[in-house]
Protein backbone atom coordinates (compact mmCIF):
# COMPACT_ATOMS: atom_id res chain seq x y z
CA UNK A 1 0.00 0.00 0.00
CA UNK A 2 1.40 3.27 -1.05
CA UNK A 3 1.68 6.15 1.52
CA UNK A 4 -1.38 7.80 -0.20
CA UNK A 5 -3.15 4.58 0.88
CA UNK A 6 -2.49 4.62 4.76
CA UNK A 7 -3.17 8.51 4.52
CA UNK A 8 -7.09 7.17 3.38
CA UNK A 9 -6.82 4.75 6.37
CA UNK A 10 -6.20 7.74 8.83
CA UNK A 11 -8.99 10.04 7.14
CA UNK A 12 -11.35 6.94 7.77
CA UNK A 13 -9.87 7.33 11.89
CA UNK A 14 -10.83 10.76 11.77
CA UNK A 15 -14.22 10.42 11.27
CA UNK A 16 -14.58 9.25 14.47
CA UNK A 17 -14.02 11.89 17.21
CA UNK A 18 -15.35 10.26 19.50
CA UNK A 19 -16.13 6.24 20.50
CA UNK A 20 -18.67 5.07 17.87
CA UNK A 21 -21.38 3.07 18.93
CA UNK A 22 -21.18 -0.10 16.33
CA UNK A 23 -17.41 -0.66 17.88
CA UNK A 24 -18.26 -3.04 20.96
CA UNK A 25 -20.15 -5.61 18.69
CA UNK A 26 -17.82 -5.28 15.57
CA UNK A 27 -14.64 -5.91 18.19
CA UNK A 28 -16.52 -8.70 19.67
CA UNK A 29 -17.35 -10.10 16.06
CA UNK A 30 -13.66 -9.62 15.02
CA UNK A 31 -12.25 -12.20 17.46
CA UNK A 32 -14.44 -15.47 16.07
CA UNK A 33 -12.87 -14.36 12.23
CA UNK A 34 -10.85 -16.49 10.68
CA UNK A 35 -6.62 -16.45 11.37
CA UNK A 36 -6.39 -14.79 7.20
CA UNK A 37 -9.26 -12.14 7.17
CA UNK A 38 -8.27 -8.76 7.94
CA UNK A 39 -9.57 -8.27 10.83
CA UNK A 40 -7.52 -10.54 12.77
CA UNK A 41 -4.49 -9.33 10.72
CA UNK A 42 -4.84 -6.23 11.45
CA UNK A 43 -5.31 -7.13 15.60
CA UNK A 44 -1.42 -5.93 16.19
CA UNK A 45 -2.85 -3.68 18.70
CA UNK A 46 -6.55 -2.08 19.22
CA UNK A 47 -6.11 0.96 17.13
CA UNK A 48 -3.94 -0.57 14.41
CA UNK A 49 -7.83 -3.08 14.07
CA UNK A 50 -9.63 0.11 14.47
CA UNK A 51 -8.24 2.00 11.80
CA UNK A 52 -9.51 -1.27 9.24
CA UNK A 53 -12.72 -1.46 11.30
CA UNK A 54 -12.96 2.47 10.72
CA UNK A 55 -12.40 2.16 6.83
CA UNK A 56 -14.38 -0.49 6.01
CA UNK A 57 -17.47 0.52 8.75
CA UNK A 58 -16.79 4.47 6.53
CA UNK A 59 -17.42 2.20 3.29
CA UNK A 60 -20.42 0.75 4.49
CA UNK A 61 -21.44 3.29 5.61
CA UNK A 62 -25.42 4.17 3.73
CA UNK A 63 -24.88 8.12 4.60
CA UNK A 64 -22.39 9.52 1.56
CA UNK A 65 -19.78 11.66 2.12
CA UNK A 66 -16.68 13.09 0.07
CA UNK A 67 -13.84 10.27 0.01
CA UNK A 68 -15.95 7.47 0.57
CA UNK A 69 -15.24 6.23 -2.98
CA UNK A 70 -11.55 6.14 -2.20
CA UNK A 71 -11.92 4.20 0.82
CA UNK A 72 -13.76 1.45 -1.19
CA UNK A 73 -11.03 1.47 -3.54
CA UNK A 74 -8.83 1.22 -1.22
CA UNK A 75 -10.64 -1.75 0.94
CA UNK A 76 -11.22 -3.49 -2.36
CA UNK A 77 -7.53 -3.76 -3.26
CA UNK A 78 -6.86 -4.51 0.13
CA UNK A 79 -9.06 -7.84 0.39
CA UNK A 80 -7.20 -8.91 -2.68
CA UNK A 81 -4.05 -8.97 -0.92
CA UNK A 82 -1.77 -12.08 -0.26
CA UNK A 83 -1.69 -12.44 3.44
CA UNK A 84 2.30 -11.27 3.98
CA UNK A 85 1.39 -8.34 2.39
CA UNK A 86 -2.00 -7.41 4.43
CA UNK A 87 0.28 -8.55 7.52
CA UNK A 88 3.34 -5.85 6.44
CA UNK A 89 0.95 -3.08 6.02
CA UNK A 90 -0.92 -3.82 9.19
CA UNK A 91 2.44 -3.55 10.54
CA UNK A 92 3.17 0.09 9.09
CA UNK A 93 0.11 1.05 9.80
CA UNK A 94 0.20 0.49 13.18
CA UNK A 95 3.92 2.44 13.18
CA UNK A 96 2.39 5.38 12.17
CA UNK A 97 -0.42 6.07 14.21
CA UNK A 98 -0.58 9.27 15.33
CA UNK A 99 -0.11 9.52 18.72
CA UNK A 100 -3.33 11.58 19.76
CA UNK A 101 -5.20 9.08 17.47
CA UNK A 102 -3.75 6.05 19.19
CA UNK A 103 -4.29 7.48 22.86
CA UNK A 104 -7.86 8.50 21.61
CA UNK A 105 -8.33 4.75 20.93
CA UNK A 106 -7.25 3.55 23.44
CA UNK A 107 -9.20 4.89 25.79
CA UNK A 108 -12.38 3.33 23.80
CA UNK A 109 -10.28 0.25 24.51
CA UNK A 110 -9.93 0.11 28.23
CA UNK A 111 -13.99 0.15 28.41
CA UNK A 112 -14.86 -2.37 26.38
CA UNK A 113 -11.89 -5.06 26.69
CA UNK A 114 -10.51 -4.75 30.54
CA UNK A 115 -11.14 -8.23 30.51
CA UNK A 116 -9.56 -9.26 27.53
CA UNK A 117 -6.60 -7.09 27.92
CA UNK A 118 -5.22 -7.81 31.25
CA UNK A 119 -4.64 -10.97 32.61
CA UNK A 120 -7.05 -13.80 31.81
CA UNK A 121 -10.24 -14.02 33.58
CA UNK A 122 -9.11 -17.52 35.27
CA UNK A 123 -6.27 -15.79 37.07
CA UNK A 124 -6.97 -13.99 40.39
CA UNK A 125 -7.74 -10.56 39.66
CA UNK A 126 -4.59 -8.27 41.37
CA UNK A 127 -5.34 -5.24 43.56
CA UNK A 128 -4.28 -1.84 42.25
CA UNK A 129 -2.50 0.29 44.19
CA UNK A 130 -0.99 3.94 43.80
CA UNK A 131 2.92 4.07 43.65
CA UNK A 132 3.90 5.94 46.98
CA UNK A 133 4.68 9.65 45.77
CA UNK A 134 5.71 9.63 42.52
CA UNK A 135 7.43 12.80 41.78
CA UNK A 136 6.85 12.91 37.75
CA UNK A 137 3.28 12.18 36.64
CA UNK A 138 2.73 12.69 33.08
CA UNK A 139 0.96 15.93 32.54
CA UNK A 140 -1.36 14.80 29.50
CA UNK A 141 -4.74 14.62 30.66
CA UNK A 142 -5.25 10.51 29.88
CA UNK A 143 -1.52 9.76 31.35
CA UNK A 144 -2.81 11.29 34.78
CA UNK A 145 -2.40 8.16 36.88
CA UNK A 146 0.18 5.18 36.96
CA UNK A 147 -1.02 2.20 38.59
CA UNK A 148 1.38 -0.76 39.73
CA UNK A 149 0.24 -3.91 41.16
CA UNK A 150 0.35 -5.41 44.94
CA UNK A 151 1.62 -8.51 44.78
CA UNK A 152 5.08 -7.62 42.55
CA UNK A 153 8.32 -7.29 44.06
CA UNK A 154 9.28 -3.64 44.38
CA UNK A 155 12.75 -1.73 44.14
CA UNK A 156 11.89 1.40 45.30
CA UNK A 157 9.44 3.49 44.12
CA UNK A 158 7.88 2.58 40.38
CA UNK A 159 10.28 -0.81 39.78
CA UNK A 160 9.37 -4.25 38.97
CA UNK A 161 11.95 -6.90 38.62
CA UNK A 162 11.75 -10.68 38.02
CA UNK A 163 8.37 -12.09 36.30
CA UNK A 164 7.92 -15.14 36.65
CA UNK A 165 9.12 -17.40 33.47
CA UNK A 166 5.70 -19.03 33.13
CA UNK A 167 3.69 -15.26 33.01
CA UNK A 168 7.00 -14.67 30.81
CA UNK A 169 6.45 -16.98 28.29
CA UNK A 170 3.41 -16.62 27.69
CA UNK A 171 3.96 -12.71 26.76
CA UNK A 172 7.21 -12.87 24.47
CA UNK A 173 8.25 -14.42 21.21
CA UNK A 174 10.13 -17.77 21.49
CA UNK A 175 13.62 -16.08 20.24
CA UNK A 176 13.38 -13.43 22.45
CA UNK A 177 12.26 -15.29 25.66
CA UNK A 178 15.09 -17.57 24.87
CA UNK A 179 17.33 -14.51 24.83
CA UNK A 180 16.72 -13.35 28.42
CA UNK A 181 18.73 -14.35 31.46
CA UNK A 182 16.88 -16.67 33.71
CA UNK A 183 17.26 -16.60 37.55
CA UNK A 184 16.98 -20.21 39.46
CA UNK A 185 16.67 -18.95 42.81
CA UNK A 186 15.94 -22.57 44.57
CA UNK A 187 12.36 -21.93 44.91
CA UNK A 188 11.17 -20.71 41.73
CA UNK A 189 12.45 -19.51 38.07
CA UNK A 190 12.40 -15.99 36.98
CA UNK A 191 13.45 -13.57 34.27
CA UNK A 192 15.91 -11.61 34.16
CA UNK A 193 13.66 -8.45 33.51
CA UNK A 194 13.02 -4.93 34.65
CA UNK A 195 9.89 -2.52 34.37
CA UNK A 196 10.56 1.37 35.65
CA UNK A 197 7.98 4.01 35.78
CA UNK A 198 7.43 6.83 35.27
CA UNK A 199 9.82 7.01 32.13
CA UNK A 200 9.07 10.04 30.64
CA UNK A 201 5.51 9.20 29.98
CA UNK A 202 6.27 5.95 29.66
CA UNK A 203 7.79 2.44 31.07
CA UNK A 204 11.23 1.33 30.44
CA UNK A 205 11.32 -2.26 30.39
CA UNK A 206 15.29 -4.03 30.91
CA UNK A 207 15.88 -7.44 28.93
CA UNK A 208 19.23 -9.13 30.63
CA UNK A 209 20.74 -11.16 27.37
CA UNK A 210 22.34 -13.94 27.44
CA UNK A 211 26.12 -13.32 26.02
CA UNK A 212 25.89 -15.59 23.23
CA UNK A 213 22.99 -14.10 21.65
CA UNK A 214 24.09 -10.60 21.53
CA UNK A 215 25.38 -10.73 18.35
CA UNK A 216 22.39 -11.63 16.59
CA UNK A 217 20.42 -9.16 18.01
CA UNK A 218 22.26 -6.67 17.52
CA UNK A 219 22.37 -7.45 14.05
CA UNK A 220 19.17 -8.02 13.73
CA UNK A 221 18.11 -4.87 15.38
CA UNK A 222 20.25 -1.56 14.56
CA UNK A 223 22.19 -4.03 12.15
CA UNK A 224 25.79 -3.69 14.35
CA UNK A 225 27.56 -6.43 13.41
CA UNK A 226 29.78 -7.60 16.53
CA UNK A 227 32.77 -10.19 16.54
CA UNK A 228 34.73 -11.38 18.95
CA UNK A 229 38.86 -11.39 19.11
CA UNK A 230 40.19 -14.99 19.79
CA UNK A 231 40.77 -13.94 23.65
CA UNK A 232 37.54 -13.26 23.98
CA UNK A 233 37.07 -9.76 23.38
CA UNK A 234 33.63 -7.75 21.65
CA UNK A 235 34.04 -5.15 19.13
CA UNK A 236 31.99 -3.48 16.60
CA UNK A 237 33.11 -3.61 13.32
CA UNK A 238 32.54 -0.96 11.05
CA UNK A 239 33.78 -2.05 7.58
CA UNK A 240 37.28 -1.07 7.16
CA UNK A 241 37.78 -0.28 11.36
CA UNK A 242 36.81 -1.24 14.54
CA UNK A 243 35.32 0.10 17.51
CA UNK A 244 36.22 -1.86 21.18
CA UNK A 245 34.53 -0.51 24.47
CA UNK A 246 36.40 -0.02 27.10
CA UNK A 247 34.22 -0.98 29.52
CA UNK A 248 30.65 -0.98 28.11
CA UNK A 249 29.26 0.79 25.04
CA UNK A 250 25.73 1.91 24.05
CA UNK A 251 24.41 1.11 20.27
CA UNK A 252 21.27 3.00 19.63
CA UNK A 253 19.02 3.36 15.94
CA UNK A 254 16.91 0.25 16.00
CA UNK A 255 15.25 -0.67 13.20
CA UNK A 256 11.61 0.60 12.79
CA UNK A 257 10.47 -2.10 10.75
CA UNK A 258 12.48 -4.72 13.27
CA UNK A 259 10.41 -3.94 16.41
CA UNK A 260 7.12 -5.64 15.38
CA UNK A 261 8.69 -9.18 14.55
CA UNK A 262 11.15 -9.25 16.87
CA UNK A 263 9.20 -8.05 20.22
CA UNK A 264 5.89 -9.76 19.40
CA UNK A 265 2.57 -8.47 18.66
CA UNK A 266 2.18 -7.07 22.66
CA UNK A 267 5.26 -5.63 23.19
CA UNK A 268 6.15 -4.34 19.36
CA UNK A 269 3.46 -2.26 19.29
CA UNK A 270 3.56 -0.80 22.42
CA UNK A 271 7.20 0.68 21.97
CA UNK A 272 6.06 1.57 18.36
CA UNK A 273 3.66 3.82 20.23
CA UNK A 274 5.94 5.38 22.77
CA UNK A 275 7.02 8.85 22.46
CA UNK A 276 10.16 8.28 21.61
CA UNK A 277 9.44 6.24 18.72
CA UNK A 278 6.49 8.12 17.78
CA UNK A 279 8.74 11.41 17.20
CA UNK A 280 11.48 9.38 15.06
CA UNK A 281 8.44 8.02 12.83
CA UNK A 282 7.05 11.68 12.35
CA UNK A 283 10.62 12.59 11.56
CA UNK A 284 10.11 9.69 8.68
CA UNK A 285 13.34 8.25 10.09
CA UNK A 286 13.47 4.61 9.80
CA UNK A 287 15.23 3.99 12.98
CA UNK A 288 14.03 5.14 16.56
CA UNK A 289 16.34 5.70 19.76
CA UNK A 290 13.35 3.90 21.76
CA UNK A 291 15.29 0.40 22.04
CA UNK A 292 18.97 -0.12 23.05
CA UNK A 293 21.85 -2.16 24.01
CA UNK A 294 24.29 -2.19 25.67
CA UNK A 295 27.40 -4.08 25.62
CA UNK A 296 30.42 -5.01 27.77
CA UNK A 297 33.84 -5.60 25.68
CA UNK A 298 33.87 -9.00 27.50
CA UNK A 299 32.42 -12.03 25.41
CA UNK A 300 31.19 -13.43 28.50
CA UNK A 301 29.63 -10.94 29.80
CA UNK A 302 25.56 -10.58 29.56
CA UNK A 303 23.85 -7.18 27.84
CA UNK A 304 21.20 -5.03 28.72
CA UNK A 305 18.64 -4.96 26.05
CA UNK A 306 16.58 -1.51 26.85
CA UNK A 307 12.65 -0.23 25.19
CA UNK A 308 10.68 2.64 26.16
CA UNK A 309 6.82 1.49 25.82
CA UNK A 310 3.78 3.31 25.94
CA UNK A 311 2.50 4.05 29.37
CA UNK A 312 -0.96 2.80 28.80
CA UNK A 313 0.31 -0.36 27.13
CA UNK A 314 2.78 -0.91 29.57
CA UNK A 315 0.65 -0.21 32.06
CA UNK A 316 -1.49 -4.07 30.97
CA UNK A 317 1.96 -5.58 30.33
CA UNK A 318 2.80 -5.19 33.68
CA UNK A 319 -0.14 -6.58 34.80
CA UNK A 320 0.41 -9.74 32.32
CA UNK A 321 4.00 -10.22 33.33
CA UNK A 322 3.88 -9.88 37.08
CA UNK A 323 -0.27 -10.67 38.03
CA UNK A 324 0.96 -14.03 39.65
CA UNK A 325 4.37 -14.24 41.89
CA UNK A 326 5.13 -17.84 42.39
CA UNK A 327 6.51 -18.76 45.86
Amino acid sequence: MTDDGIAVLFTAIARYPRRPQWLSQAWEQAQACNEDSNDKIFQIDFPTWFAYQSLKSSVESSVHFVGQSEMRKVLEWLDNQPIHYRRAIAQKVCATIKAEDRSRILSWENRITRKRRCPDSTSPTPRLLRPSAPKHLPSTPHHTEVWTLQNTEVLGSGTLIDPSLSETKKLLPPYLFGAVKKINSGTRETASITMEYPRGNGYEICFSIESNKVENISRELFGALIETTYNGIRYLSCGTFQIIPSDNSTIRGCRVSSIIPFFGDVLGPAICASQPCQRDIKTLSEHTWAVSLTISHKFGDAALLVATVDLHQGTCIAAKLYDSQEG
